[in-house]
């Protein structure tokens, strides 16, 4: 009897943590709502044209396996991953206005939002917002 009621409680407590973890389990992340990751954002992104995202991948000045040249200036850019996913990038950020996007092999990863548009040749391209310069002030 001992065993039998060890058992049972060993049982239910195994249900709960079960169902606990279930609830606690980490929902996957929205395009739009979240920063994704660009390789999951990908086959997301035509249903995104003209909205706000966040995505996170890999910069790079242009040795990345986006389609065709850069898009909308010389400056634009890459965001790619280690899976040859690439996103085109326009404009910099706060965060990424100082970026080196001189090849290497680091793998530092950033993330960046802005609106993704479709250029008149079908490109996605993320359009960042210009970067909030702030006005230094002289003392005298």
């Amino acid at each position: 009897m001992t065993i039998a009621k060890n058992y049972c409680s060993a049982g239910f407590i195994a249900i709960c943590a079960t169902v606990l973890l279930s609830g606690c389990a980490t929902k996957p992340a929205t395009l739009g709502q979240d920063v994704v990751p660009l390789a999951a954002a990908l086959p997301q992104l035509p249903d995104f044209v003209g909205q706000r995202i966040s995505v996170s991948g890999i910069p790079r000045q242009n040795q990345g396996r986006c389609k065709g040249l850069q898009p909308l200036s010389k400056q634009d850019w890459m965001l790619t991953d280690e899976d040859d996913a690439c996103l085109w990038i326009n404009g910099h950020s706060d965060e990424t206005r100082l970026t080196d996007f001189r090849p290497t092999t680091r793998k530092d990863v950033i993330t960046v939002t802005g609106e993704l548009i479709q250029t008149d040749r079908g490109i996605l391209v993320l359009k960042l917002p210009a970067p909030k310069l702030q006005a230094t002030t002289r003392e005298k």
